[in-house]
């Protein structure tokens, strides 16, 4: 996750660790968000569309809505 902070950040900033510590935990809540409402999402399809999925994939496709 600090890869990712200091790619979002720009490699030469340097932060503070309790900054940077702050930043980390908020991705880190925000993906869990994004990787639950996808989830849900799967979970609520009916098993027809789900074999329809594995043999016609969409590949690199995933729906996300990034309302805040």
């Amino acid at each position: 996750m600090v890869s990712l902070l200091k790619y979002f950040l720009g490699e030469s900033v340097v932060l503070k660790s309790s900054l940077s510590n702050f930043l980390i935990s908020l991705l880190q809540q925000e993906l869990k968000k994004i990787r639950q409402a996808y989830i849900e999402k799967e979970d609520s399809k009916k098993l027809k569309q789900k074999q329809r999925e594995r043999m016609q994939p969409k590949m690199g496709k995933m729906d996300i809505d990034y309302q805040a």
